[in-house]
């Protein structure tokens, strides 16, 4: 599977792209996302923190790794 942030509705028999509006969407350079915390409710929300890169690559080229919070309430479509 390549990288990216899925979703699947089954259980993962199936997976889809759910990267609407993370602002690293589709890249590998972009791709380190850590912590997802889920609230209770309908519909479900969930608030991410993610970042360029890992935190190994912000220390190893001594870069700001220009973090995000993130929030999704509507199952995590957006």
């Amino acid at each position: 599977m390549p990288g990216g942030f899925f979703r699947s509705d089954n259980c993962g028999r199936e997976w889809r792209r759910i990267e609407n509006g993370m602002p690293w969407a589709y890249t590998e350079m972009h791709s380190y996302s850590h912590d997802w915390l889920f609230l209770p409710g309908t519909p479900l929300r969930m608030i991410m923190a993610g970042a360029s890169g890992s935190p190994g690559v912000w220390w190893d080229e001594k870069r700001d790794p220009r973090g995000v919070v993130l929030l999704s309430d509507d199952d995590g479509e957006n």
